[in-house]
């Protein structure tokens, strides 16, 4: 059962210590590793070619990109692992056993999306439902892309859309949702999340919300619950 963990990348020498070094230390070595990088002008590829020697199957490609979403759809089709796992510079697997853990569930079961639950760093514990339903996703809430586990075809057959900057991952899981792929819940905790990454400050919070404002009319249209419309428009206003 062989993973690609895919780490976009621009002038992350302050974070990707933290990622990388939690690959590191991983028991189960049957994974690659691919650094998408948008054209970091830092130390950022000094630090990957310092973790090659620990982490034997990590590559890195630089290349100017048109934004995260960009860099992942370009590391999945670079990928040759089963199933692909996203995550941020800044963000690390919660410990040392969450792909040997990952692993044996998806020999237990055969499921194109399998996910968890995240760590909000510095400790908060984010529980995701157990069941992903359409009602879950019109109400507004979303499950972290770090949480989860999915199998290749399930990206190349509908990669990440490029016209969302922030909320592309919300418009590709509500898509497989409705296009029947089989999702899995486990009840253990994937990643510890940065919650300084890219989404952090008010400006791109509030292009986020109205990101998936568009991406829920998009897909339910007017089943959007209207107390969801009432709390994206109170964002939007007043953030």
């Amino acid at each position: 059962m062989k993973f690609t963990v895919i780490i976009p990348t621009l002038n992350a020498e302050s974070q990707l210590h933290t990622t990388l070094e939690s690959l590191s230390c991983q028991t189960y070595d049957d994974f690659e590793c691919l650094i998408m990088d948008g054209g970091s002008t830092d130390a950022t590829v000094g630090i990957v070619k310092k973790y090659q020697s620990h982490i034997p199957a990590l590559r890195y490609f630089s290349e100017k990109d048109a934004g995260i979403y960009d860099a992942m759809n370009k590391g999945v089709t670079l990928s040759q692992g089963e199933y692909i796992f996203f995550l941020g510079a800044g963000d690390s697997l919660h410990n040392n056993l969450v792909l040997e853990t990952v692993s044996k569930h998806l020999m237990a079961q055969d499921v194109d999306i399998l996910y968890g639950n995240i760590l909000l760093l510095p400790d908060q514990l984010l529980k995701h439902p157990e069941k992903l339903t359409n009602s879950y996703f019109r109400s507004g809430k979303m499950i972290c892309h770090q949480s989860i586990f999915a199998r290749k075809s399930t990206l190349t057959d509908y990669p990440f859309s490029l016209s969302y900057t922030y909320a592309s991952d919300k418009d590709w899981l509500i898509h497989c949702l409705k296009s029947h792929k089989s999702f899995a819940y486990i009840p253990e905790t994937i990643a510890n999340y940065d919650t300084k990454g890219i989404s952090s400050n008010i400006k791109n919070r509030k292009a986020l919300w109205m990101e998936s404002g568009k991406i829920l009319r998009n897909h339910y249209g007017f089943l959007m619950l209207p107390v969801t419309f009432l709390k994206y428009y109170l964002v939007i206003k007043w953030s």
